[in-house]
């Protein structure tokens, strides 16, 4: 790694340096007293001139003993400072920000960058600064919370989805497009090093993505790479920290006690409840502790009084535990992530580039489970000729991690059909391992290991030595470019980029853990009276690996050229072409010998009996999958801005995209998306005379982009499976897709209307906008003849259509030596369908839930909570009653299967239509402060609750148990039904569907704290670094400061899991 360094360095760092003087100084933010980077110091009109680094320091070199030195930077007034050398001492230039240009931020689409205030359409610019706020290994979390438009969907606390401006897409995939470094990225995100990004543009509007065609409907995000600076000195940064998080509080969790628990249990038992399981002599279901001994009590004669009263005692005992002891104790630990970055940059007059590595390693919350990444970058820009530049980006992740925990609380740890009791045991008292009844009673699997089958208990602690499950990954993406000057308004570029991704899955089974014996024994033989083992005694061995290739290619011409003062116009045009290959498969081998890499053959055709015909006669799984897919894209596009005395501006833009995924006629017809938009600088104009108001711009965009159909073809797919996997023994193929010839992208339109304003001294400036879209040409659910061989088919059926408004504020509160800054997000964004071809039920059933199932309902949002009606609980019995045909009934079969639609109860999202965040940052000295508080207002979530049938048959408990109906008048204290034998599934259904557990979740909570101390030095050939930054980061507080529902239940965390605070401190230095 030393010798690489060393190598990069020699070979840019190739200027040579004469016996010239040197003049070095820091640029300095006047107000806030905070560096400026990337501020432009230059000699003259036309001397030598350089960028300040990060920490606002420069340092020039020059022949000439007086002249001017020229400093400036986007939005703040230009500096010009004469200068006679030798200097003294070092400069220290302070800028003071310019009203008529302090919103001017440049841009960048993925394709050029602009000025922001040239430009028409809706962004949102994350400076380094903002992103590297929050401290996470992962680019997108680093977004939350720090801009509007972009909501961050968490219900699946395993699969964060994010949306800009709301859905526009019922099928296709709902997540923005990912730019890095100019091209699309298809890897995984969390193989982005966030240490080494400088930006983050959102592109909301048409003007603003509709120049990425058919794949930015739903938004595009342009993530920029940092690079190099011309003329820039040799500079190392490093950026070091340590993040530790507490265990998951499990008591949070509404569970069930122990004794509520017992308790049900044996009210079920005195009913004969579990009558059929304890009979069953054939798959021998697990009954759990209790069960097991009240069925021993009741086989004891009634005069063994001491044997009945030790049996209570016993059960008396299992009242003491809760199983949520042992899974803080054994399963969970406190979170530890370590992350390091190294950069070192440096710069010529005609090169430039910067070399970063980083290393993570995460210790999540659960035992046996870990991670590492490494990343690696090179970055090049080297000037050949005179108007020649070539960049060079090379970009290296290796990851892996190991998954050997037995998963968390919500985990598999069921009991044949049912939860895990709230009254099992990990471990004894001293710690020993102790097994709990995983698919078959205990009595059983005595009775096997005394028949020579291994043994079939289940010891969780055990477990997490017996399993070596890991995946290995490697990315790799090399981004080359040539940029010719062909004169002062053309240039020409051609980029290219290939990109790897790699990733091998190993789940290695040894022969101890109970996977692998739990299958050696389900195929075990003894009906001949010989033990025959069918799956051979050894480990069992999975694999997996995917594949996954991009070659992209673009050829682009860009023209930006003025006449004199009043006219500028710019414009790109180009093609680009792509393709993407990913390439799956995974097998399984038996009798695997980790040591010697040996495994043993097994018979895949034959169907054997399972022990005890427990499960009848099957066949060995294979686990064998192969998968192929192949995508093709070709595009040709156009964009064009045409300023007038920098007041007018005018912009347009199109593309046509083809591609294999689309039908023949899209791809021959299909009519180009396109924009256009315009702007104006009302405060530029001579009648504009408010001076409270000294900056005012108005914006109007229209425009169309699109969505891929990426899971859906316009050709028949038809999918092969083996002989393996029927009982004919013979390979068989069905149709999955039918042919689609007029399959097309997602036509997403959208108005965009805004303002930009800034009051005087800029103590208030930012945005507001609305905008309005409509959606064409959506994937549905169209009802076809089923005559055809399909009772249906995705066609571009649906239409939907939405509005929304983003206003974003920033003040400056107080200056002098303590600052305050305030920075205010609104969003609003709602939808509804106009178009859905498939014929909507008449009853309320195919409806009813918790607002993640799409709800294909025209004038409807496409997901929403949607309920029976409550009418409360009985006053004579507790049982709940809804509206049936009018009346208040307790009809629960003919409720939840024939109320009809108009009578189900409609609430509302279960995203929030009003959110944002309000940020505050305070200043003194060298300390710093940030508080972020966001806010979800105007959307409705689901809360669990009890439901009898489950308890019985599933095993999921509820604390609400405990707040049940139980005797008259607990109808005016209570939701929750009364406790009724024989169970009713409806009766559940009804309660657990209707108005009574749906909650308002509009809520207010504190998010995070940021705080550092940093400590500059004064550049000089004595220092030893620049600029140490000390820094802290609480994340995950979720204080709700304010919650609509009076249950205090978090919406964020309805299962009552919540994800642990966490605190982060870490070190920042320049060298």
């Amino acid at each position: 790694m030393k010798l690489l360094i060393t190598f990069f360095i020699v070979l840019s760092v190739t200027y040579v340096s004469h016996a010239q003087q040197q003049i070095s100084g820091r640029v300095m933010d006047k107000s806030f007293n905070h560096p400026l980077a990337g501020a432009i110091v230059a000699i003259g009109q036309n001397g030598e001139k350089t960028l300040t680094d990060s920490n606002g320091y420069f340092m020039l070199k020059t022949n000439i003993s007086v002249s001017v030195l020229i400093i400036s930077y986007i939005g703040y007034k230009k500096q010009e400072i004469s200068f006679k050398l030798p200097l003294k001492e070092q400069l220290t230039v302070f800028l003071s920000q310019d009203e008529q240009t302090l919103q001017e931020v440049t841009i960048n689409t993925g394709y050029e960058t602009v000025p922001k205030e040239r430009s028409t359409g809706s962004f949102e610019q994350i400076d380094n600064q903002l992103l590297n706020r929050r401290v996470s290994s992962n680019i997108l979390s680093r977004l939350d919370g720090v801009t509007n438009s972009l909501l961050f969907d968490k219900r699946d606390p395993n699969n964060t989805k994010l949306q800009v401006r709301g859905v526009s897409t019922l099928f296709a995939s709902t997540t923005p497009l990912i730019i890095v470094d100019n091209f699309p990225y298809e890897g995984d995100i969390n193989n982005i090093n966030p240490n080494d990004i400088e930006s983050v543009s959102v592109l909301k509007d048409a003007a603003a993505a509709s120049i990425w065609g058919a794949r930015a409907g739903n938004g595009v995000i342009v993530i920029t790479t940092k690079k190099g600076r011309y003329n820039q000195p040799l500079q190392i940064s490093i950026n070091t920290n340590f993040t530790i998080a507490q265990k998951p509080n499990l008591f949070n969790i509404p569970e069930m006690s122990a004794s509520d628990y017992i308790s049900a249990q044996r009210y079920l038992f005195n009913n004969n409840f579990y009558e059929d399981d304890l009979n069953n002599t054939q798959t021998y279901p697990p009954l759990g502790d209790v069960v097991e001994l009240l069925a021993k009590q009741r086989n004891l004669p009634q005069t063994d009084v001491e044997g009945r009263a030790l049996i209570n005692q016993q059960i008396s005992e299992f009242q003491r535990y809760d199983v949520r002891n042992d899974f803080q104790k054994y399963i969970y630990q406190p979170s530890i992530s370590l992350q390091h970055s190294l950069s070192i940059s440096s710069g010529t007059e005609k090169a430039k580039y910067i070399l970063t590595a980083g290393y993570d390693k995460n210790i999540p919350e659960l035992k046996g489970n870990e991670s590492e990444r490494l990343t690696l970058r090179f970055n090049h820009t080297q000037t050949l000729f005179k108007n020649l530049e070539i960049q060079t980006n090379i970009a290296f992740t290796s990851n892996s991690s190991k998954m050997n925990s037995t998963g968390g609380y919500f985990g598999n740890y069921n009991s044949g059909n049912r939860n895990l009791y709230p009254y099992s045991r990990f471990a004894d008292g001293i710690g020993l391992p102790l097994a709990i009844e995983r698919n078959l009673r205990k009595s059983f699997v005595d009775q096997a290991l005394s028949n020579g089958l291994l043994d079939w208990s289940y010891k969780p602690l055990d477990e997490l030595s017996l399993s070596d499950n890991s995946t290995v990954g490697q990315d790799i993406r090399i981004n080359s470019a040539a940029i010719y000057k062909v004169s002062s308004a053309f240039k020409v570029e051609i980029r290219y980029q290939y990109g790897s991704y790699n990733l091998n899955g190993k789940n290695y089974h040894k022969q101890e853990s109970y996977f692998t014996r739990d299958l050696i024994n389900r195929f075990t033989d003894v009906s001949s009276g010989t033990l025959i083992r069918n799956i051979p005694v050894g480990g069992i061995l999975d694999e997996s690996t995917t594949r996954l290739s991009d070659n992209s290619i673009r050829g682009q011409l860009n023209f930006n050229k003025q006449w004199g003062k009043d006219h500028q116009l710019s414009a790109i045009g180009g093609i680009e072409a792509r393709q993407t290959n990913t390439e799956s498969r995974t097998f399984r081998n038996y009798g695997y010998d980790d040591d010697l890499l040996t495994y043993l053959p097994v018979d895949y055709l034959r169907e054997f009996p399972t022990y005890n015909n427990m499960f009848g006669s099957s066949r060995i799984d294979g686990n064998v999958n192969l998968g192929s897919l192949l995508n093709r894209f070709f595009s040709i596009y156009s964009n064009a801005a045409y300023s007038f005395k920098n007041r007018y501006t005018l912009s347009l833009s199109a593309r046509k995209d083809a591609s294999n995924l689309f039908g023949v006629e899209a791809n021959r017809k299909g009519i180009p998306l396109w924009s256009t938009g315009a702007s104006w600088n009302i405060s530029d104009e001579p009648f504009y005379k408010i001076n409270l108001i000294p900056v005012m711009r108005a914006r109007l965009t229209y425009g169309f982009s699109g969505n891929l159909p990426t899971d859906q073809s316009a050709l028949t797919i038809i999918s092969y499976s083996t002989a393996t996997d029927n009982s004919i023994r013979l390979p068989f193929a069905n149709i999955t897709n039918p042919p689609n010839p007029l399959l097309r992208w997602e036509k997403v339109g959208m108005i965009n209307a805004g303002i930009d304003f800034g009051f005087k001294n800029n103590r208030l400036y930012g945005s507001i906008e609305y905008f309005s879209k409509k959606v064409k040409d959506m994937l549905g659910n169209e009802t076809t003849d089923a005559t055809k061989g399909f009772s249906g088919i995705v066609t571009n059926s649906a239409n939907m259509e939405g509005q929304g408004i983003d206003l974003s504020l920033n003040s400056i509160n107080t200056t002098g030596h303590l600052k305050w800054r305030t920075t205010f997000l609104f969003s609003y964004v709602k939808n509804k369908l106009t178009k859905y071809l498939s014929e909507p039920s008449l009853y309320a059933n195919m409806y009813i839930g918790d607002g993640n199932a799409l709800i294909p309902l025209t004038g409807k949002m496409p997901y929403m909570v949607v309920s029976y009606k409550w009418l409360g609980l009985e006053g004579l019995n507790g049982n709940p009653q809804g509206l049936y045909n009018g009346i208040t009934s307790t009809d629960y079969y003919n409720i939840t299967n024939s109320t009809l639609l108009g009578d189900a109860v409609f609430h509302g999202s279960p995203l929030p239509l009003y959110f944002g965040s309000i940020r505050n940052g305070v200043s003194w000295k060298n300390w710093s402060l940030s508080v972020n508080i966001g806010y979800k207002l105007d959307y409705y979530f689901r809360r669990s609750s009890i439901g009898y049938y489950t308890l019985g048959n599933l095993g999921r408990g509820h604390s609400d148990f405990s707040k049940r109906w139980q005797n008259q008048g607990d109808e005016k204290n209570t939701t929750v039904p009364s406790f009724t034998y024989p169970l009713d599934i409806y009766r559940d259904a009804f309660y657990l569907n209707s108005e009574a557990t749906v909650e308002k979740a509009d809520n207010i909570k504190i998010q995070d704290i940021q705080m550092d101390y940093t400590f500059q030095s004064k550049p000089n050939r004595h220092n030893f670094f620049r600029q140490i930054q000390f820094y802290s980061y609480l994340n995950n507080l979720n204080l709700l400061v304010w919650k609509a529902n009076k249950l205090g239940i978090d919406p964020d965390f309805i299962n009552g899991l919540k994800t642990p605070i966490s605190l982060s401190l870490g070190l920042k230095a320049t060298f």
